[in-house]
């Protein structure tokens, strides 16, 4: 980790424990280096309420907080904007008997010393999948459109507020094969939640944090993920220990071959955040482990999804490909790759060809035309050729190590 990482997990740890922080590093701090590494992992305003209170005494630029001060401020206007939307969004499925549960941000944020504060780009929600036409006819009476579809969920977007994503599974079969024990229960392992007056349904405590973890996993095939979360785990855990059944937790994960994750991921709180490690998971990995050093580098690098820079992107793109076959990173196979995806690989925005096999081709002209012409993915990427390749190779390499 460089200062700059460092500072960042000193004022999240602080920040999500409601403590003081320690920086006694101060003189070797580059608040605009912070900025950019909260910002490219969604936790700008979380660690805000801590970098005001030290900001005086540390001498930060009155510019960096004042531009600190606005983008928290729109955050929070936005997510509670968001909540009170999706308030009427649950009232109305309960009110037409769709069974529904609420996912993810919806419950982790009320676990944040300031709810508002841990932002969501859009909502998960889980329904069962034979009410999805259902779903779809209220979601559009409500003002919402469908954007697309790809495996497990549809995206569906709304004119003044954010997206939702409508789920009837929680985890892609195609990337985790071993998750069924998991998803064949999950109704069966529900719990009521106040969501803000409303009455939701959310997954029990244990698959809560189970599908934590199968979030993180899929993310880790896809693209990556960053420290928000690994934030929304800690404070999950630090909130519900004495309520979890690590038993049940250890079982269902050993059957769905996760354990390794699991106790990988666990030892990278505690050694980022200082995360007492449960007694089902005493195995230690140090960041003096060779992968475990890589790990950290890869998260701190991915940012919020693994979408910090277009190197990332398009080697994301190219892993899950990577991962079927040899382990082959032959710079022509990588551009192959890349220029011609299968359906699973292509964004929502080409769902089509998931639906209609026949129109792959047209998709591929479609997905070139749009991100070569509008600079979505910038020609000259192209030419970076060697670092994707070489971000492909070292990604399988953590990915094969987690067990996934």
């Amino acid at each position: 980790m460089n200062t700059a990482q460092k500072a960042l997990i000193d004022l999240l740890s602080a920040s999500i424990r409601k403590n003081e922080v320690d920086l006694s590093y101060i003189d070797e701090i580059d608040w605009n280096e912070v900025y950019e590494e909260a910002d490219a992992h969604a936790v700008l305003p979380l660690i805000f309420p801590t970098v005001k209170k030290i900001s005086s005494s540390c001498n930060i630029n009155g510019e960096i907080i004042n531009k600190w001060t606005n983008n928290t401020i729109m955050n929070a206007v936005c997510q509670t904007q968001h909540i009170n939307h999706m308030k009427t969004v649950f009232t109305a499925f309960n009110e037409a008997g769709i069974q529904v549960v609420a996912l993810k941000g919806l419950i982790l944020r009320d676990l944040y010393p300031n709810p508002e504060f841990r932002t969501m780009s859009d909502s998960d929600i889980l329904i069962k999948k034979e009410y999805s036409d259902q779903a779809e006819k209220l979601l559009n009476n409500l003002g919402y459109s469908k954007y697309g579809s790809i495996g497990n969920e549809s995206c569906f977007t709304h004119p003044n507020a954010l997206s939702i994503d409508l789920h009837w599974s929680l985890s892609d079969e195609s990337q985790l094969k071993n998750v069924y024990p998991f998803e064949n229960t999950i109704w069966q392992n529900l719990r009521k939640y106040n969501f803000n007056g409303i009455e939701v349904q959310a997954l029990s405590l244990e698959y809560e944090l189970i599908h934590l973890f199968v979030h993180i996993a899929s993310h880790m095939i896809k693209s990556g993920f960053g420290l928000r979360q690994l934030c929304d785990i800690f404070v999950f855990i630090d909130k519900n220990r004495n309520q979890i059944d690590w038993n049940l937790i250890y079982s269902l994960a050993d059957i769905c071959k996760l354990n390794k994750l699991i106790n990988i991921i666990l030892c990278l709180c505690h050694s980022l955040f200082d995360l007492d490690l449960p007694s089902a998971y005493s195995k230690t990995y140090h960041q003096t482990d060779k992968y475990m050093g890589i790990l950290i580098n890869e998260v701190f690098q991915s940012g919020v999804y693994g979408k910090r820079d277009e190197v990332r992107i398009s080697s994301s793109r190219l892993l899950s490909n990577t991962l079927k076959v040899e382990k082959n990173t032959n710079k022509f196979k990588v551009i192959l790759r890349y220029l011609f995806p299968s359906v699973r690989l292509l964004d929502k925005r080409y769902s089509y060809a998931s639906k209609y096999p026949f129109l792959l081709i047209f998709a591929w002209i479609h997905r070139l035309f749009y991100e070569l012409i509008f600079n979505i993915f910038k020609l000259e990427e192209l030419f970076k050729i060697g670092s994707i390749s070489s971000l492909v190779e070292s990604r399988y390499d953590l990915i094969k190590w987690l067990q996934l």
